[in-house]
């Protein structure tokens, strides 16, 4: 399958529909471009309840994604504005925000080098203090990203150097034209996807893919995998 596809099926357990998302600069959006063999009325109206859900999903989860980028840009621009945060500031910012945002799950400042130098919360992420974020792909597309169009960029997911996986939000700052570093924060997906399939019940099963990364899937189900 590839990056702009998604794929319905009626498995016993009920309509099973996988969405493939595309990563770009401010929010998750997803695309959809559905094959389906119509078998009657019941697997035509199956598809077409699936498309409505698709459809609902992909505009909650920009809602979803925009608050949390929303909130790390306001703390960029409150570094911009003072011309710099002092660091036990910075750090009680960035945990009241991992604190109100379930998924992230930490927080960093990274300076104009590309070294992370300060880390929320510094328990369980100390391999990521001092680290040089140029040393592998996809971190360097996303950063890159950010830094060239000064807007936000997720990155797809990656290995965390503290264990696990994760994507990286990155956040520019910029201070009198000049690069201050860049906010970011380790987020995991599958928590914007989760908080909003709470709000559809249990008669469809979502899979969110990103080309060949698995952002959430259930945790059981009778379909394709």
């Amino acid at each position: 399958m590839n990056q702009s596809t998604a794929q319905i099926d009626t498995p016993h357990k009920g309509p099973f529909f996988r969405l493939a998302c595309l990563l770009p600069v401010a929010v998750l959006i997803l695309s959809f471009v559905f094959w389906h063999q119509v078998r009657g009325v019941e697997s035509e109206s199956i598809a077409q309840a699936a498309r409505d859900k698709a459809e609902s999903l992909s505009q909650l989860l920009s809602l979803q994604t925009g608050e949390t980028f929303g909130a790390l840009q306001r703390m960029a621009r409150r570094w911009e504005t003072a011309g710099g945060t002092p660091k036990a500031h910075w750090m009680a910012d960035a945990k009241q925000y991992i604190d109100h945002h379930s998924e992230i799950v930490a927080m960093e400042w990274v300076d104009a080098d590309n070294i992370v130098r300060w880390v929320v919360p510094l328990k369980g992420n100390e391999p990521a203090v001092g680290l040089e974020l140029t040393f592998e792909g996809r971190r360097v597309e996303a950063l890159q990203r950010a830094r060239e169009t000064g807007q936000p960029a997720l990155s797809r997911m990656v290995d965390l150097v503290q264990s696990g996986r994760g994507a990286l939000a990155f956040v520019p700052i910029q201070v009198e034209g000049e690069s201050a570093g860049l906010i970011l924060a380790v987020v995991q997906p599958n928590e914007w996807v989760s908080k909003v399939i709470d709000r559809f019940g249990g008669d469809f099963e979502v899979m969110v893919t990103n080309q060949d990364d698995t952002i959430y899937a259930p945790e059981k189900s009778g379909g394709d995998q």
